[in-house]
């Protein structure tokens, strides 16, 4: 599968998973945790195939940083399809967040070393990311439906921004 691919489908789950968030803001706690492992769990296979069958010319560095990160997404997936780790659901959920915000800050400032124009919105959208990562951590007991929206608006945000990079050739 290639990077194109595999980028057009991770985006395409961050938009339909934010328009869940969206629509089910009341309810989606309660079976939320299913859901994201298994969307986890099929994100870092996808990263972890992806490795597999990319180009030969690619950077090593990069092939074994996307299957590290694959592969994290994908345990992290499982252990929250395991009932044991239903206390820590909100720090796996704000953590996807923040490594996911983290990776795209570093492509940021990738695009802006190469003076790519409009690099500093993806920073402000990748900082953005990070904030809402630990908004989830921090603000759960308190704020469940809000976080529930503002990680809905995020993920269609982050889903959009995926669709923006590869049609722009960056991805």
């Amino acid at each position: 599968m290639s990077k194109k691919a595999s980028s057009f489908l991770v985006s395409l789950l961050y938009l339909l998973l934010g328009i869940v968030f969206l629509i089910y803001k009341d309810s989606i706690f309660s079976t939320m945790k299913f859901v994201i492992g298994i969307v986890l769990l099929i994100v870092g296979a996808i990263r972890i195939i992806s490795v597999f069958v990319k180009n030969k010319d690619s950077k090593k560095l990069s092939l074994i940083g996307d299957f590290i990160i694959g592969l994290i997404i994908a345990v992290v997936g499982i252990l929250l399809l395991l009932p044991i780790f239903d206390s820590v659901f909100k720090y796996a959920f704000g953590l996807f967040f923040i490594v996911d915000g983290v990776g795209k800050l570093i492509e940021a400032v990738s695009h802006a070393n190469v003076k790519n124009k409009g690099w500093w919105v993806a920073l402000i959208v990748a900082l953005l990311i990070v904030v809402v990562g630990v908004l989830v951590i921090v603000l759960w007991n308190t704020v469940v439906s809000y976080i529930a929206i503002i990680v809905g608006i995020m993920l269609i945000i982050s889903g959009i921004q995926g669709f923006i990079a590869i049609l722009s050739g960056k991805k």
